[in-house]
């Protein structure tokens, strides 16, 4: 009968991996050995952590998102709640079923969301297929500003290293990164409905609303209540059901004799009175358990017993010669089987009599503590457990005959009513791991949840980073203070100020800046129209005039064939050569140009350009094409000059600050090759250039 006990409970076991028959099943073949720092177990009972159930042969715990486990594991959604489950142990294949509540995708157990997306954990997104997937968590490490955001969680999100949205993880380089002090961040999921409001799970306090196209954190739920993921209106918050306090979601558990199962979300639970306390305190599900160990029932003549599973009679003998009787379990006249056989009958312990003709009252149990296993009185219900007071709880020995008393111990040091030791009952017992999480207390199951806020999120002093952390800022828009050349930056979470690049734009003037940090109005050319250059950081006309063609002073008379020649101003930019001109007062004459190269004191060699014409002389500027246009370097010498075929009169320009040396020699056709010679006369010709700027 005792092996028959522990069948049922291998059942209960085997319900949370799916598995229909009474046999315990091993995970994945392919999966490696269970860790020396996991423990291993056939039975839920065989977790020494009571809040702990089996699944997939390891002692699993609670869960509400990823970054609740170990960093090989992911939350998964089972009967009795999300679990942590190592990847490697959660494989499937069309024979090998999966917890209730997820299904088998691409060879792995993922908790299915087809028909509802919010059936995800936190910090997973159903996918195409209707899978739950973990958003990808960023290495803390790598922080930022995520999102890298980490972020979702340094996603995360949120993160450090990369946020998620990424913290977490994520929560940073945003983003970064996110991982860090508080795990993944919130994954920054689209959403169209502004101002909607959705859970993150089941059974949690966390909810999110839509805030500009995304999936952002919302306030948590209050003390005592949790997010109804079926409430006709998303994100509405409900009180937890008092008796599912400290329970995880779909439990089933005994007020007596009527059978209780927690909703998904611990604000609904429905009940069941059963026949007896029995018959609730033997259940292994929401039902009531049909019959009792060792109880009998007659179909006519057929002599049926209660399956091991409590769920039904079995066909035990056919009463042929003696007529079938349920109350002595055997096919007889007598009152019972054989004298000293025990039986419960409700709470009553009774013994057949020596001559079979009757039972007798052995022992009158407590209410439900009749033992139709054991055939004995109990102190108490196998394996239930209570509150000898807040920090301290009674368990009952498996066999039903002594309470222990255990401390809840430095990690859940508070008892529930329901006989569990958890971290919190409110908001109080919880402290975030920075000022970028939210905290809140899951009355339901016990445990500290913290909503991160999210990458670039205020926090007292500054910004949330991917990875959680609350800093002075992480993007440049956070900061204060510059200049028009010296733009305020966010840099190592922490405010600057940075000198703009040559050619930024000036902070709130017109105009771009220099190399020296100074608001000019060019630097360069394509800052600039398309007849104008960049000299100097101002926009100046690329064709120029040099020399002067509006003279009016008086008059200087050049001799025939004589060359006269003009120092033009040095260059500072490369520039080409148009035209020459000067400004003549001759009728009737004309006038020849050439350009040379040459030193401050004279030209030399070879002319550069000729004029392409000689210039017919009037009185005003006048100005002929160069030939060739060649290109004028800056800060080299140039020499411009002209010869005419008889006595003219040209204008000077007394007082200008171009002066230099003339020269003035006579020559002969074609312009000479020899270097000529210098004569001060003191005069200055209005002689002129007209160039086109290159740079």
């Amino acid at each position: 009968m005792r092996w028959a006990f522990v069948a049922i409970a291998a059942i209960a076991c085997n319900a949370i991996v799916g598995i229909d028959e009474p046999t315990v099943v091993e995970p994945n073949a392919d999966a490696p050995n269970v860790e020396a720092n996991v423990e291993s177990c056939l039975l839920n009972s065989d977790c020494s952590d009571e809040s702990h159930v089996c699944v997939f042969e390891v002692c699993s715990p609670r869960c509400n998102k990823d970054r609740d486990c170990d960093e090989d594991e992911f939350c998964l959604t089972t009967e009795f709640g999300n679990r942590c489950v190592a990847t490697s142990r959660a494989r499937c294949d069309d024979t090998a079923d999966c917890p209730t509540g997820s299904a088998c995708f691409d060879g792995e157990c993922r908790t299915d969301c087809r028909a509802d997306e919010a059936a995800c954990p936190a910090e997973q997104v159903c996918d195409a297929n209707g899978a739950c997937r973990s958003v990808p968590r960023v290495d803390g490490a790598g922080g930022g500003d995520g999102m890298g955001d980490g972020g979702t969680a340094g996603a995360t999100n949120d993160g450090a290293g990369g946020g998620v949205d990424a913290p977490g993880g994520g929560s940073g380089g945003a983003s970064g990164g996110e991982a860090g002090a508080g795990g993944a961040g919130t994954p920054q999921l689209e959403c169209d409905d502004e101002g909607a409001l959705r859970c993150v799970a089941r059974a949690a306090t966390g909810r999110e609303v839509c805030r500009d196209g995304e999936w952002r954190a919302a306030d948590p739920c209050s003390d005592g209540e949790l997010c109804d993921t079926s409430a006709d209106e998303p994100g509405t918050c409900a009180p937890i059901v008092p008796e599912c306090v400290g329970r995880a979601p779909g439990a089933s558990f005994c007020e007596g004799a009527t059978r209780v199962t927690c909703g998904p979300d611990l604000v609904t639970a429905s009940r069941e009175e059963c026949p007896s306390v029995q018959h609730c305190t033997l259940a292994t599900g929401p039902e009531c358990a049909a019959c009792l160990p060792n109880e009998f029932a007659c179909s006519g003549n057929t002599l049926e017993k209660c399956n091991e599973a409590l769920t039904d009679f079995e066909v035990v003998a056919v009463c042929d010669e003696e007529p079938c009787n349920a109350e002595a379990g055997a096919c007889t006249t007598f009152a019972c089987a054989a004298a000293g056989e025990r039986r419960c009958s409700g709470d009553r312990l009774e013994e057949c009599n020596a001559d079979r003709s009757g039972f007798e009252l052995v022992e009158q149990c407590g209410a439900g503590l009749c033992d139709p296993v054991d055939l004995e009185c109990d102190v108490c219900v196998a394996g239930s457990a209570t509150c000898d007071d807040e920090t301290t709880r009674a368990v009952c020995s498996a066999d039903g005959r002594t309470s222990s008393a255990i401390d809840c111990g430095a990690s859940t040091p508070i008892c529930t009513g329901a006989g569990v030791c958890v971290e919190c009952t409110d908001t109080a017992h919880c402290t975030p791991p920075s000022a970028c999480y939210r905290a809140s207390c899951n009355v339901g199951s016990g445990e500290c949840e913290f909503t991160f806020l999210g990458t670039h999120t205020p926090c007292p002093g500054g910004y949330c980073t991917a990875a959680g952390e609350c800093v002075e800022c992480t993007q440049d828009a956070q900061c204060s203070g510059g200049s028009v050349c010296a733009a305020p930056a966010c840099e190592g979470n922490r405010c600057t100020v940075r000198a703009l690049p040559a050619g930024e734009p000036c902070v709130g003037s017109s105009g771009v800046c220099n190399e020296n940090g100074t608001c000019v109005e060019c630097v360069d050319r394509s800052d600039c129209s398309a007849t104008d250059v960049c000299h100097d950081g101002e926009c100046v006309p690329a064709q120029r005039v040099l020399g002067w063609p509006q003279a009016t002073g008086g008059k200087t008379e050049v001799g025939r064939d004589r060359l006269v020649l003009k120092l033009l101003p040095v260059l500072t930019h490369k520039a080409k050569l148009l035209s020459f001109g000067i400004v003549g007062e001759q009728t009737g004459q004309s006038a020849s140009f050439v350009l040379y190269a040459g030193n401050s004191a004279n030209p030399t060699g070879e002319p550069l350009s000729v004029s392409t014409t000689a210039l017919a002389l009037m009185n005003g500027p006048a100005s002929v094409n160069a030939n060739p246009q060649i290109q004028l370097q800056p800060g080299v010498y140039y020499w411009i000059g002209f010869k005419v075929n008889a006595d003219t009169m040209v204008r000077s320009q007394p007082g200008q600050n171009h002066e230099g040396p003339i020269v003035s020699n006579a020559y002969g056709d074609p312009f000479p090759n020899d270097p000529m010679a210098v004569s001060s006369t003191g005069a200055l010709f209005a002689i002129y250039v007209t160039i086109e700027y290159q740079e």
